[in-house]
C-alpha cells in the first residue's frame, strides 16, 4: 500500500486482501498525519469508520487517541464448547424453546427486573471512574446492560464444530458505560487539524486509562455473564453443560502499552514500550489464545 508523503515518520504496513477503497485510502492518508506516530498496521478487512478505520492498528510514544480505540471499548469475542453434540439443536422444537429463553435471559438492550443483577461485581463497584456522571451511570446503565449483547453486528450464536460439538461464541463490548467513557473523554481532548488527543502523562490521559481499563474488564463480564446465561439455557432445554476449561475470550477495541522490539522507533524509547492503540484489530502474539468469528 502506498499513501501521499507526510510530515510523519511512522511506518505503514498492510495486509490487504483487496485494493482499498477510495475513502479508506483517504482515511489512512489523513491518520498519517497524526502527531506522535510511530507505526500504523493496516488489517485486511479494514473499513471506515469516525475518525480513524476499523481494522487499524496504530503506535505512539506519549499520546492516547481515543478514536483509535472507538467507543466501544473491550469489544471483542468469546467462544464456549458444551458437552453436547450440535446435532441436538436439529430438533426444530428445541431450537425454538432455546431461541425463546436465550432472547429473555440475553435481552439486546437491557434486563427486565426480573433478570438484571442486584448490583454491579464488587470489583467494578469498587473501582470509581474519574467523573460523577460516569459513576452514576455505571451504577445505572451499567447494571441493566451487564449480560446484554448490544445493536449493530454484535451476535450470539451456537455453532458446531468440525468435529460436530455444539459451542457458543459471542461478540460484544462495554454497552453504553463504555460509549459514554469514549464521549466524556473525547470532550476533554485537545484538538487539532487531524485526530483528538490526550497526553498520556496528563490528568486527562491518566484518567482515559483508568476508566478504559474498567471499561476492559466490564466488557469481558459482560461476555461471561452471557456465557452462564447460555449455559443455563442449554442446561434447561437440553440438559447438557459447559465444558469451562473451553472458554476463550479477546477483544479488539483497547488501548495498552507494548514492547515492540526490532519495531521500536528509532532515536526514541519505542523498543521500550509503545501505546498501542486496536480498534477492531485483534493481537497475534506468541502463544496468546485469540477468537476468529
Amino acid at each position: 500500500m502506498s499513501v501521499e508523503p507526510s510530515a510523519s515518520r511512522a511506518t505503514l504496513r498492510s495486509w490487504l486482501a483487496e485494493p482499498l477503497a477510495p475513502e479508506v485510502r483517504r482515511a489512512l492518508e489523513r491518520l498519517l498525519r497524526a502527531r506522535d506516530l510511530c507505526h500504523v498496521a493496516v488489517m485486511p478487512d479494514v473499513h471506515l469508520a469516525q475518525d480513524v478505520c476499523n481494522g487499524v492498528a496504530l503506535a505512539t510514544e506519549r499520546t492516547i487517541y481515543p478514536t483509535a480505540v472507538g467507543g466501544d471499548i473491550g469489544c471483542g469475542m468469546a467462544a464456549l464448547a458444551f458437552d453436547a453434540d450440535a446435532a441436538m439443536l436439529e430438533d426444530e422444537e428445541r431450537a425454538a424453546a432455546v431461541i425463546s429463553l436465550l432472547s429473555r435471559l440475553v435481552p439486546a438492550n437491557k434486563h427486565g427486573r426480573d433478570t438484571a443483577a442486584k448490583a454491579l461485581p464488587d470489583e467494578l463497584t469498587e473501582r470509581p471512574l474519574s467523573d460523577p456522571r460516569l459513576e452514576r451511570s455505571k451504577q445505572r446503565d451499567g447494571r441493566v446492560q451487564l449480560g446484554t449483547l448490544g445493536r449493530g453486528n454484535h451476535f450470539l450464536e451456537l455453532q458446531r464444530c468440525d468435529e460436530g460439538r455444539l459451542w457458543l461464541m459471542v461478540h460484544c463490548g462495554s454497552r453504553g458505560i463504555g460509549r459514554m467513557i469514549y464521549e466524556h473523554h473525547l470532550r476533554a481532548a485537545s484538538k487539532d487539524d487531524v485526530l483528538p488527543y490526550l497526553e498520556v502523562h496528563s490528568p486527562e490521559g491518566q484518567a482515559y486509562l483508568a476508566d478504559h481499563d474498567w471499561a476492559l474488564r466490564y466488557a469481558e463480564l459482560n461476555r461471561e455473564r452471557m456465557a452462564l446465561a447460555a449455559e443455563e439455557v442449554l442446561r434447561s432445554v437440553l440438559g447438557v453443560s459447559a465444558a469451562w476449561d473451553s472458554f476463550r475470550q479477546s477483544n479488539h477495541n483497547h488501548l495498552r502499552r507494548e514492547n515492540l522490539g526490532s519495531l521500536g522507533s528509532q532515536g526514541s524509547k519505542g523498543s521500550q514500550g509503545l501505546w498501542v492503540h486496536r480498534k477492531g484489530a485483534l493481537p497475534a502474539h506468541e502463544g496468546v489464545p485469540g477468537v476468529v468469528p
